[in-house]
């Protein structure tokens, strides 16, 4: 079976659009489908953001079914200057704190850019932030793809929701709770300060989920 891990569902909604046979599955986490992907069994989880969270929506998929590949799906911030809004990179590495993996790459894709996934524990939101971890040699900057520990083959595959050079007034990590989840309604209250972080962040969300779910549409691991 074949596994893809979101922090959110909404990252996978332009994929499931792109799917059949969709089912909803009764596990322990936030959101859970069965699918068929280009005629390949797909189990798509999510399960909130950062290493944590990851790592537990794939311990529950492992306890339940046979893994035969694992995917990390979703929105990156670009640290590469050229990367720009709704580009696909598909990782050929994943570097965290600790260390770094390859990942693989599908072995029919349309064009993608090829990069370095940089994953850690914070959403980085500045532009300082982000031309540091560019100077590490990175190019896109997620929060799950390092917690996905797995043998068997691996991909990491992004879309662009927020380019290197910008960054947002509002620190979201200043609100996720004990176990690493964004509390989605007092980001709501702090973003009556700065409304035009969360338009951004909600506009640009769901047009990434559609670049996203076209491009998988069009892949085969």
């Amino acid at each position: 079976m074949i596994v893809a891990v979101a922090a959110d569902r909404m990252e996978f909604a332009g994929w499931l659009r792109h799917c059949d046979a969709v089912r909803k599955l009764d596990w322990p986490v936030e959101f859970a489908r069965r699918a068929q992907w280009n005629g390949q069994p797909l189990t798509m989880v999510a399960n909130g953001a950062g290493p944590r969270r990851a790592a537990l929506a794939l311990a529950v998929a492992r306890e339940r079914e046979k893994v035969s590949a694992v995917l990390s799906v979703g929105w990156c911030g670009a640290l590469h200057p050229d990367l720009q809004l709704n580009d696909i990179v598909v990782a050929y590495g994943v570097r965290t704190a600790e260390g770094a993996r390859a990942a693989l790459a599908p072995r029919r894709m349309p064009a993608a850019r090829r990069g370095v996934l940089w994953s850690g524990d914070r959403f980085i939101g500045t532009a300082a932030e982000k031309a540091a971890l560019r100077k590490q040699g990175a190019d896109a900057v997620d929060m799950e793809a390092g917690g996905l520990r797995f043998a068997g083959p691996f991909y990491a595959i992004r879309v662009v929701s927020d380019v290197a050079g910008e960054s947002f007034a509002l620190d979201f990590n200043r609100y996720r709770d004990a176990d690493g989840r964004f509390q989605k309604w007092r980001i709501a209250l702090a973003g009556v300060r700065h409304p035009a972080d969360l338009l951004r962040m909600a506009r640009r969300g769901r047009e990434a989920a559609e670049a996203l779910g076209d491009f998988l549409a069009q892949c085969e691991l």
